[in-house]
């Protein structure tokens, strides 16, 4: 069996994988996602390719060719993509569009060989909401799909019937005899829950109580709500 190099995807659970190239590649190392134009862009460390592609595969083109570099890792920011090559010291600058390189940096032997590289920048990338809101309801991992998300566990535990909840993990219990919870989870460790104080008493501190690693709540329930003093008329 012959094994060729490909690009693909599948969902974050694992599932619906499918390709987005599958030829004319040899040994593909970096990968970057433009947003702004909704394009998929690669290195290949034997050919010196840059590629890009639409985000399912469509409208492939070569953007440039560097066959004097190994490439390897590439990022994207604004106009411009940037990326290494295992035999240079040095970040190349190149305009997404034209595959133009820009004047930018000059060998550094200081650096050695540059792997990685990676932009922070104060721009908002897509967030799924099936999973960013209290973990998607799932007690350890939430992984988010286009049509909403699934729940995992670490390896060797299963998921109980509820979809949601792992073998073994523990729950903090909701019902408590001066206050309720607000939130209307089923409160995991690590979970921030709001509560209320029943009628008749008030909050002795703060209005938030975390579900400990063993299902314990911290702090103590008991000491959430302090009972109304009724001043005598």
């Amino acid at each position: 069996m012959v094994n060729r190099s490909a690009i693909g995807r599948i969902y974050m659970d694992g599932t619906s994988k499918s390709y987005i190239a599958t030829t004319g590649l040899k040994t593909p190392t970096g990968l970057a996602i433009d947003y702004s134009s909704s394009r998929l862009y690669w290195t290949d460390l034997q050919t010196g390719m840059i590629e890009y592609s639409d985000l399912n595969g469509g409208n492939r083109r070569l953007l440039a060719t560097d066959s004097d570099a190994a490439l390897n890792n590439i990022v994207i920011h604004g106009q411009y993509l940037y990326f290494t090559a295992r035999n240079r010291e040095s970040i190349t600058k190149m305009d997404k569009e034209t595959g133009s390189k820009i004047p930018f940096m000059s060998e550094h032997p200081e650096f050695g060989r540059l792997d990685t590289l990676d932009i922070y920048a104060d721009e908002h990338r897509d967030v799924s909401l099936s999973c960013s809101i209290n973990n998607g309801l799932c007690s350890t991992f939430c992984f988010p799909t286009p049509n909403g998300r699934t729940c995992g566990c670490q390896d060797n535990f299963n998921l109980e019937s509820d979809q949601l909840t792992c073998e073994g993990v523990f729950r903090c219990q909701t019902l408590q005899q001066n206050s309720t919870f607000k939130d209307g989870l089923l409160p995991y460790p690590g979970l921030y829950c709001h509560f209320k104080c029943n009628a008749g008493y008030e909050p002795a501190g703060n209005t938030t109580v975390l579900c400990g690693s063993e299902g314990q709540w911290m702090p103590p329930t008991d000491t959430l709500c302090k009972g109304i003093t009724q001043l005598a008329m």
